[in-house]
């Protein structure tokens, strides 16, 4: 469950090589990912990278045409549901090794589970494991959900009611023996989280901050071979135009999120195979509908809501900043899932009107005839806050500045360093912010529209709907696809109606990969799939 949650920072990552003559495979991005521990990685890059670095019980692989997603096993050798699927037996590899030599075993998986899932270390995957036995707080009861058999046999018990699945086991393998001597309250700022003991197919060989990571083929992996690559480089180029450069001159293997405008160059070049991966990923503009117990004075009104959603010219964002490479947005679940979606809901048109008339009968007017509306003798003034490292949001919050002001709503605009951002955004101490989003696969609505906020750390909102809640739980205990799809369908709706944020587009990637590079595999669910099994001829 662990990568299909990603976090849309969309932080997209790499620069200096350190030794060119071994000409190791690089992919290059625009910014450095934050973290190399899995409970801390809430960008796309950072859950692929994790791949590459920790094992996991299962894998996933993701089916294009169908927008469906199947599992095989990885670190498990054998799984063994009982009839009623409470229950489920799992036997792992005995090869594994941790790449200081430990052996991987069930204590491992066990220490893993209990670790995400406690409330005090506010991990990425915190709120997953639902259908766990859990305790008041939240956390595991460990005792209750898993028995040790031996070293690489273990049984985890469900919580009565649940229907748990193969989602259940996706989690990556953390070791032990290395992070139970880090006290809680040092875990993220350890040196483990640049420097990890890993257990995957590659491990750590450099990273130097801002500049490159560096990864080396793990020899003593089940996964690689004579054939893998025995070098991957992820290099930090923050401007767009020389990532660009170092694509056509051979720098980068792999680029991704190409503009438009480069796209027929780049094809033309005769050197790189393009990939286009649809919308996952939406950004957004967010709100915090509820404040202190009660309705937020300015956001807590869905005509409020609706209204700057018919203000802001998305379309003219798309068009400039984007390159046309995304998609007016509608609501939480993505063109993507072909498979769930009933049936695609209208985005809300630019129509200034229209967001006029919505906030008059809301109770705003410009009593003063100064250009900014009023209520009960507050200006509408805000600020809109952002992560520093994404220009195009920059960009297009100046534009959505400007639209706001044509219908008398003052926004000013700030940008943060993304960690104080996000420390912010989790203390729920931004009343707006624009951001990205990027759905889990399958879509798991519980983890950011649900009103309890132990079970939905992602519901950054505030937003609270008892029906959604209603649905939520409903869901959860569905098995039959079909009625799970429509319930995602009448979240979704419900979602669109109430606008707790406005939804602005859809962003989909357009993938470089030069052809010396073979057997790759590139899709939405994980942007570069198995690299272990990629190969390079040149």
């Amino acid at each position: 469950m662990k990568k299909y949650f990603a976090f849309a920072l969309i932080l997209i990552i790499v620069s200096c090589s350190p030794d060119n003559s071994k000409k190791p495979l690089t992919f290059g991005f625009g910014v450095d990912i934050t973290t190399l521990n899995p409970m801390y990685s809430f960008s796309e890059i950072e859950s692929n990278i994790n791949e590459l670095l920790f094992l996991s019980l299962v894998y996933h692989k993701w089916d294009s045409e169908k927008g469906e997603m199947s599992s095989e096993k990885i670190l498990a050798k054998k799984i063994t549901w009982n009839s009623d699927s409470s229950e489920v037996l799992i036997e792992i590899r005995d090869d594994c090794k941790w790449s200081d030599g430990k052996p991987l075993t069930t204590d491992d998986i066990v220490f893993s589970y209990d670790l995400c899932n406690d409330p005090e270390l506010e991990s990425s995957m915190f709120g997953y494991y639902t259908n766990f036995n859990l305790t008041k707080s939240g956390k595991l009861d460990i005792q209750k959900t898993f028995e040790i058999i031996s070293k690489y046999v273990l049984k985890i018990k469900f919580r009565a009611g649940t229907h748990p699945n193969d989602l259940d086991l996706d989690i990556f393998i953390l070791p032990k023996h290395v992070i139970e001597k880090i006290p809680k309250s040092e875990l993220n700022r350890a040196k483990f989280n640049h420097a990890p003991v890993t257990s995957g197919a590659y491990k750590v060989k450099e990273w130097k901050r801002n500049q490159y990571l560096l990864l080396e083929k793990n020899k003593d992996s089940f996964l690689v071979n004579d054939k893998t690559i025995p070098l991957i480089m992820f290099k930090v180029i923050p401007d767009y135009n020389n990532r660009i450069l170092q694509l056509k001159n051979g720098e980068l293997d792999f680029l991704d999120y190409i503009e438009s405008e480069n796209v027929s160059e780049i094809k033309n070049d005769g050197k790189f195979n393009t990939e286009s991966l649809e919308g996952r990923f939406y950004d957004y503009i967010g709100f915090l509908n509820n404040k202190d117990g009660k309705p937020h004075p300015l956001f807590g009104d869905v005509k409020v809501r609706k209204a700057i959603a018919y203000s802001l010219d998305r379309e003219t964002v798309i068009e400039k900043f984007l390159f046309s490479t995304g998609d007016l947005a509608s609501g939480p679940l993505t063109e993507l899932f072909k498979s769930i979606i009933a049936k695609q809901l209208p985005a809300i048109p630019y129509n200034p009107d229209s967001a006029r008339i919505l906030l008059t009968s809301a109770g705003f007017k410009d009593k003063d005839n100064d250009g900014i509306l009023e209520k009960d003798g507050y200006k509408f003034k805000f600020t809109l806050f952002l992560s520093s490292g994404n220009p195009k949001r920059i960009y297009a919050a100046q534009i959505f500045k400007e639209n706001l002001k044509q219908v008398g709503i003052d926004m000013n605009v700030e940008v943060l360093e993304i960690n104080t951002f996000m420390n912010k955004l989790f203390e729920k101490k931004l009343d707006a912010w624009m951001l990205g989003y990027g759905n889990s696969i399958p879509p798991n609505f519980k983890l950011t529209w649900y009103s309890d906020p132990q079970q939905a750390p992602m519901n950054f909102f505030n937003y609270k709907n008892y029906k959604v809640d209603s649905l939520v739980t409903t869901f959860e205990n569905l098995t039959s696809s079909k009625k799970r799809n429509k319930i995602l369908n009448q979240i979704n709706s419900i979602i669109y109606k109430e606008q707790p944020c406005v939804f602005l587009y859809y962003l989909n990637n357009i993938v470089a990969i030069n052809k010396r590079v073979k057997n790759y595999t590139v899709n939405s669910l994980n942007l570069f799939d198995r690299v272990w099994e990629w190969e390079i001829k040149e």
